[in-house]
């Protein structure tokens, strides 16, 4: 299963070290930047059609126990969300993203924005490869998360998701970087530079 940790953002369980600091990515954020919202340093285009997902949040994580028949409780809803967002783009395939069918859907979300859509399709690129060499310790998360034999969401788009969105973050256009001149943001920054990638529990 993916950390729920995504509502900030999702971190991968690894050490990095960048400039000195030492990150372990598994506390989540250092306590200087835990109130420092990624939003407020980057701001980012939307690579997705909010619509989507305020829909699939509405259907999934807004009341875990909506989540759907059978899905194995409320830690699963996070997950249900992301796997709703790529299934309506149709950006997924046999439980693995699809790179043509998800850059044309990012591309119209991004409505012509000539700054972002090298980034998100470079991210997009970057983010299907993570996917993939991950795809087999994702599929034993699946297995692990089972329970009785029920249905849960997959956690491949959710890490999909999660590692674009740091991927786009840490590729922020120097015109959208930090316009309030936070310095806390260029720690965030580094500890996604360190963490690029969401956990596998």
């Amino acid at each position: 299963m993916i950390s729920k940790l995504f509502a900030v953002a999702l971190i991968a369980v690894i050490v990095g070290n960048i400039e000195g600091k030492t990150y372990n990515c598994a506390d989540g954020f250092p306590s200087n930047v835990s109130n420092t919202t990624p939003s407020s340093c980057c701001a980012k285009a939307h690579s997705f059609d909010l619509d989507v997902f305020k829909s699939c949040f509405n259907k999934y994580g807004n009341n875990p126990q909506r989540a759907g028949k059978g899905l194995a409780g409320p830690m699963n809803a996070a997950e249900c969300v992301f796997e709703c967002v790529l299934n309506s783009t149709k950006a997924i395939q046999n439980g693995l993203p699809n790179a043509p069918n998800l850059i044309k859907s990012c591309t119209a979300s991004l409505a012509g924005n000539q700054d972002w859509i090298p980034v998100v399709t470079a991210g997009i690129n970057y983010c299907i490869k993570q996917t993939t060499d991950n795809a087999n310790k994702l599929q034993q998360s699946l297995k692990n998360d089972k329970i009785d034999g029920t249905k849960i969401c997959s956690p491949s788009s959710a890490f999909m998701i999660g590692c674009m969105f740091t991927y786009e973050f840490r590729n922020c256009p120097a015109k959208y970087w930090n316009q309030q001149k936070n310095p806390a943001c260029n720690e965030l920054k580094d500890y996604f530079t360190s963490c690029p990638t969401p956990t596998i529990n």
